[in-house]
């Protein structure tokens, strides 16, 4: 945008949050891509009642199904990067261009074992929450000068410096033991066995 003939001031910014789902387990026995790959063809998913087989015959003995209906592995995350620059034409060939930018970026995740699953059982259930933050401040200032002598010799410059402050700081808290799997909030969990919160950045 042209505020005036010699100035100009230019922004693009972008802000999006989407989510994310992700394995069961990760990469432990209850991965449906490992379980269901390694678990006995002939168990059944479901017992004649409807209800989930639990009693699976051989070494692997999740039921893929109940797992991925009963665990949760979510993730989200905001977004938001933005950035301000100005063009002052200071002198014919001479320009002068300070910008600043700000990226910052959240993170939540949630992993939850229910108590109904092999891996939630043993201690009634068990949750990981996290949360994240990356930040990041970035300025510039440049001074140009283009020229042209005699038709044939170009004189090109610059100058100019740039700062960056970033940071990050993140937390995460496991707990177990939750009353039935209607309760998945980290606190109603019985027992919080550890919780831990690091922080970082540079300039």
């Amino acid at each position: 945008h042209k505020i005036y003939k010699w100035l100009d001031v230019r922004y693009s910014g972008s802000f999006a949050t989407f989510f994310q789902s992700q394995p069961n387990n990760e990469g432990a026995y209850a991965n449906p891509i490992r379980s269901a790959s390694m678990t006995n063809p002939t168990n059944l998913i479901y017992n004649s009642d409807g209800t989930y087989n639990t009693n699976l015959e051989g070494s692997y003995y999740h039921n893929v199904v109940l797992v991925s209906d009963y665990n949760t592995f979510k993730g989200r995350t905001n977004k938001t990067t933005n950035s301000v620059s100005f063009v002052a034409r200071i002198l014919n060939g001479l320009e002068f261009t300070p910008s600043i930018s700000i990226d910052i970026q959240d993170l939540s995740d949630k992993y939850y074992y229910d108590p109904r699953t092999p891996d939630g059982e043993p201690v009634g259930g068990r949750a990981t929450v996290g949360n994240s933050r990356q930040s990041s401040l970035q300025t510039s200032h440049i001074l140009t000068y283009n020229t042209v002598i005699g038709g044939n010799h170009r004189i090109s410059a610059l100058l100019g410096f740039e700062y960056k402050d970033y940071r990050s700081r993140m937390s995460s808290t496991n707990g177990i033991g939750f009353p039935t799997s209607y309760f998945k909030l980290i606190s109603q969990a019985a027992e919080v066995t550890s919780w831990s919160e690091t922080f970082g950045g540079y300039k």
